[in-house]
């Protein structure tokens, strides 16, 4: 079964889990965790977002870019990063 963390930290076989992660279990190895609060069996729902299926052969249109207030006409992505100026204190 899948686990969703609700609250904290949980650790499950040797592995942390933070609030929102999803895990495989058995019932019976998180059942403490499942009474106290901290997991919950994770259900997978439907998004409700459109999907490409939704709106047929033409994918996404500039109505649905218009309405979530996204654009791809002016990003561009810049591969020329230096990472000396990410990282704080970074050695030369």
């Amino acid at each position: 079964m899948r686990f969703q963390v609700q609250i904290g930290t949980v650790k499950h076989n040797g592995v942390f889990h933070e609030k929102g992660a999803i895990f495989n279990a058995h019932k019976k190895d998180v059942a403490h965790l499942i009474g106290e609060g901290a997991v919950v069996q994770f259900e997978e729902t439907e998004p409700d977002r459109k999907t490409d299926s939704d709106v047929g052969s033409g994918g996404i249109t500039s109505e649905d870019t218009e309405q979530d207030g996204h654009s791809d006409d002016n990003q561009e992505l810049n591969l020329n990063l230096d990472t000396d100026k990410l990282i704080v204190n970074a050695p030369k």
